[in-house]
């Protein structure tokens, strides 16, 4: 076990984030960590054993709140200073980003240059101040605020050039564009989509509007193809090509009754499952663009199934897609990439372990991440854009294209399954903070050439689905300033 003790100002920093703080071990991997306050020291305990990082969230003017983190800490006895810890964590992630850019051809100009110097020198003295002065809080805020800020300029000046750069060789990105549609129709009539298709295709390459499992085989062999059927016709009557999927979803949303009864069963749900994928691809071989063959194939919200199950379940969906023979892409989506999962569940498999035994998969065209932002257990947990970017890099040495799955809310408090210690408590999250995210993070996956796709998971804003306010319309049908931002990039960059 790992115990670190920090000294954690609470009369300067808001109580009901405290309890997301956790610990994470060597690659920071995420570990399951207890957090204890007492008086003014903040205890994290982990099972993990060794040294690691603390990862705090962290309020954000411009993105509502971001999870900061630690450099590598080790246990003793006194008391490390939280936010003074941020903010080395903070300045050591910005010089190794800038030597590492600067390493690939980025050109700073003399007033960054100046500013990095600056904050340097500035945390050279917080760092050597007594943690027991009074004004230390306030300092170490305000340090670990501006590198925040710098952080992000750097990464806006990377962009500019990198983005420049690649439309000088490249003039249309080959990326493509996806929304998705599944609960929009499940509330509304087929033909009400028309209303929207006129603003959406001018972002948009494809439209997912997959039906369940559970809707399409609602008893065994009892399938309702005709559902998809009527949807796929309205998506390319509007002039969208089609994803389908995830087909087979590893979570209870999704599954047919009748099949989660038998969970428990050897080998029962594996069957199932398979051949109603082996159904599903044969009847819709030739109407499909892009094949989601599985999602959220860590979850582990099914009892009974494993991690271990569901990775030894991917094989056999990666085998069976394989010998079907379509020549359109098939991809797996792992949700939570960073990890965030294992605060939650007991399991052997890290994301780059997952990440591995995908990439040695032939049946397998592409990875497909899902990132829905928020701060309950099914959630990802916000990262700033230099923590995107780092995943992003590190998924994508493993050879595999990558697709994206994103749902970035434009509010937080309408969640149902928030935790109770968020209840009561504003969160600075708006339609404002929503397209800040889309600013921030939709160019920088524009400019990593192992992205091949961008699916947002939502056209519209509804208390039926999982995400409630992660639509670009509102729930009375209009437009959010999400998308007109993704309405400018996609004229900018993408064919």
């Amino acid at each position: 076990m790992t115990t670190l003790r920090f000294r954690y100002p609470k009369d300067l920093l808001p109580l009901p984030l405290l309890h997301r703080t956790f610990f994470a071990s060597c690659g920071r991997v995420p570990a399951f960590s207890k957090i204890v306050l007492e008086d003014d020291l903040l205890i994290v305990h982990s099972e993990m054993p060794g040294s690691g990082t603390v990862h705090f969230p962290w309020p954000n003017k411009r993105l509502g709140v971001i999870f900061l983190c630690t450099e590598t800490l080790c246990e003793r006895e006194r008391p490390y200073h939280l936010v003074k810890e941020l903010a080395r964590g903070q300045l050591g992630r910005l010089i190794r980003r800038f030597v590492e850019l600067v390493y690939y051809g980025f050109k700073p100009n003399d007033l960054l240059r100046r500013t990095i110097r600056l904050e340097v020198a500035r945390f050279a003295m917080l760092a050597t101040s007594n943690d027991l002065l009074p004004e230390i809080n306030e300092l170490a805020i305000e340090s670990l605020n501006r590198l925040t800020r710098l952080s992000l300029t750097l990464n806006d000046m990377f962009l500019e050039q990198s983005l420049s750069f690649r439309k000088r060789m490249t003039p249309s990105f080959p990326v493509r564009l996806g929304i998705g549609t599944e609960t929009f129709f499940q509330e509304n009539p087929i033909d009400h989509f028309a209303t929207y298709s006129d603003h959406l295709k001018d972002v948009f390459h494809l439209a997912n509007a997959t039906p369940t499992w559970k809707e399409l085989e609602p008893e065994p062999d009892a399938f309702r193809w005709e559902i998809f059927e009527e949807r796929i016709d309205a998506l390319r009557k509007n002039g969208f090509a089609v994803i389908a999927g995830p087909i087979i979803k590893f979570d209870f949303r999704s599954i047919p009754g009748w099949v989660i009864k038998r969970l428990d069963e050897n080998e029962t749900f594996e069957r199932f499952a398979l051949k109603y994928l082996d159904t599903f691809l044969e009847h819709f071989a030739h109407k499909v663009d892009l094949w989601i063959l599985a999602g959220r194939v860590n979850s582990q919200q099914l009892e009974h199934c494993s991690m271990s199950r569901s990775m030894e379940m991917v094989k056999d969906i990666a085998g069976l897609f394989d010998r079907h023979d379509l020549i359109q892409p098939g991809i797996v989506g792992v949700d939570q990439p960073w990890g965030d999962y294992l605060l939650y569940r007991d399991t052997p498999y890290t994301p780059f372990q997952i990440a591995e035994t995908l990439s040695r998969l032939s049946g397998i065209d592409g990875i497909l991440l899902e990132i829905n932002l928020g701060l309950s257990s099914r959630c990802t947990y916000p990262r700033d854009p230099v923590a995107l970017s780092s995943m992003i890099d590190q998924w994508g040495f493993f050879g595999k294209p990558l697709y994206l799955s994103l749902g970035i809310p434009s509010e937080l408090g309408n969640d149902p399954e928030l935790p109770d210690e968020f209840v009561g408590y504003t969160f600075q999250w708006s339609r404002k903070t929503q397209q800040e995210w889309v600013h921030r993070s939709i160019p920088l996956l524009f400019s990593k050439r192992s992205i091949e796709g961008i699916i947002w998971n939502q056209l519209e804003d509804t208390s039926y689905s999982e995400y409630a306010s992660s639509g670009l319309f509102d729930m009375v049908g209009r437009l959010k300033p999400a998308f007109r931002k993704l309405s400018s990039f996609r004229a900018a960059y993408v064919e």
